[in-house]
């Protein structure tokens, strides 16, 4: 029986001596010598800082997170007004290229109505309103240029 005590005692009192000083790993009289040097405590206050750090690091990530999600919704709705200006802008386009052609068939008929008409009053007549016509229609067409030009520089984002 002493023989089996002095066994057990031995192996309690060699289990005990091991590098570590951690009671997790090296048992209880490894756990109070790391206790008794100051080595558990300083494990534990690194592991302490350790997550601190990985904590603030991860408010940061949040932190950013949230103001790029603020940034994509800022830019979704900037993109929706652009395809709303443009579709807008396509309408005016097929608007006033629906009036030039007007303007042309209008010109087109009194062209056919002055050469039938042999009246030199009528003929003149005509004439007149034949140029002012195409001058409308010169300035339609500009309009409508200068409206492309502004509507392209609408549509092109900003830098």
């Amino acid at each position: 029986m002493k023989i089996k005590a002095l066994l057990c005692l031995s192996i309690f009192i060699l289990s005990a001596c091991t590098a570590s000083k951690q009671p997790r790993k090296d048992g209880f009289l490894g756990g109070l010598s790391g206790i008794a040097t100051g080595k558990y405590e300083s494990d534990l206050s690194s592991k302490e800082k350790a997550l601190a750090d990985r904590k603030h690091f991860l408010e940061e990530a949040n932190a950013d997170n949230e103001k790029l999600a603020s940034k994509l919704k800022e830019l979704e709705k900037q993109e929706n007004k652009y395809k709303t200006q443009v579709a807008k802008n396509k309408k005016i386009i097929a608007e006033l290229e629906h009036s030039i052609q007007n303007y042309k068939k209008k010109a087109s008929l009194l062209k056919q109505k002055t050469e039938s008409n042999n009246s030199q009053t009528v003929k003149k007549e005509t004439d007149k309103q034949l140029n002012a016509l195409h001058e409308k229609i010169k300035r339609e067409e500009e309009k409508l240029k200068i409206q492309i030009r502004l509507k392209q520089k609408l549509v092109t984002p900003e830098e």
